[in-house]
């Protein structure tokens, strides 16, 4: 039996309303190929020539992916069946690489954090993006990732640790209630919102595919209103806030950013420096979205990824 038949009936239901039949015949395809495994080298470590050399010497299938935007010149990829052997190596457990997926790495190529700027990460663990923050930050500037988690928070924090993250505060707060001082304070907010994840489902994986209903699209929706109502009004004047999801949920993605606008009618949607996906939808059972073709939705088949970014500036 095919893996594909056993994603949820209602999800592919609304997956063949969202996509076109070559869209969705492409999508349902990816869950039969071979994942590859993308990873960024780490400067703030160690030169990544010299980590490049010690990657040469372990027979491994690596693809560089020069053309992403900022980060390019860092991140590689290997096939999904090499990965154990970098994660065993020294140069993972040193902190001279850090393992993942392309969505972060293009959410933060669309932010373009710069040296010296004040930046909050608003959904921060397990702090991949994070990192990735201050890698063009160089380390400088101020760097705020918080989460409520406490589990996933002392990942953060030890992940940041190894990496050799230093310009980054982290502390665990819930988004939705940000303290006043953070309000009108921050050059660019990065917030990954919590999804319903539908592009991480695994047909072959259950614990991946048992959470998800209708109903978990709406309490998602509930939470992502209220963080990305605190993101954009913690954005100084000309500020910018990244809002990101892995999922494809309309709801939760052009929808939230239409509450935004509503709610914020001075808040203006550009142009995501980015040449991968496809253009987000204006309309989904009766609401239009009228900003929502700014938004870039990113299948799973584009480069074996998926999910769906947009990028909010402030007056």
């Amino acid at each position: 039996m095919s893996s594909v038949n056993q994603l949820p009936d209602k999800f592919k239901e609304r997956m063949a309303i969202l996509l076109d039949q070559s869209q969705y015949d492409n999508y349902l395809s990816h869950f039969d190929e071979q994942q590859p495994v993308y990873f960024v080298l780490n400067p703030l470590k160690n030169s990544p020539d010299q980590t490049l050399e010690i990657l040469s010497t372990l027979d491994l299938n690596l693809s560089p992916h020069p053309d992403i935007p900022k980060l390019g010149h860092l991140v590689w990829s290997v096939p999904a069946s090499q990965k154990e052997r970098l994660t065993y190596h020294d140069i993972h457990s040193d902190g001279f690489l850090y393992f993942i997926g392309l969505p972060s790495i293009l959410t933060i190529a669309a932010l373009e954090p710069e040296k010296h700027e004040t930046i909050l990460d608003l959904t921060a663990a397990p702090g991949g993006k994070t990192f990735l923050m201050a890698l063009l930050m160089e380390n400088t500037g101020s760097l705020i990732a918080i989460d409520q988690s406490k589990q996933r928070f002392f990942k953060m924090k030890a992940n940041l640790d190894r990496l050799g993250v230093t310009n980054t505060s982290t502390r665990i707060m819930d988004g939705r209630r940000l303290p006043k001082t953070y309000m009108t304070s921050f050059d660019r907010v990065l917030l990954d919102a919590p999804c319903s994840c539908e592009s991480r489902f695994k047909p072959d994986v259950p614990n991946t595919l048992k959470y998800w209903h209708v109903n978990k699209i709406k309490a998602s929706v509930n939470t992502q209103k209220q963080l990305i109502l605190n993101a954009f009004r913690a954005l100084k004047p000309q500020g910018k806030l990244v809002y990101s999801t892995c999922t494809f949920a309309p709801e939760e993605n052009e929808g939230v950013v239409a509450y935004l606008i509503k709610k914020h009618p001075e808040s203006l949607i550009g142009n995501i420096p980015i040449n991968i996906g496809l253009p987000g939808i204006t309309n989904w059972n009766k609401q239009i979205f009228s900003e929502g073709q700014k938004t870039i939705r990113i299948l799973p088949n584009h480069n074996h990824t998926g999910g769906c970014m947009t990028l909010i500036m402030a007056p």
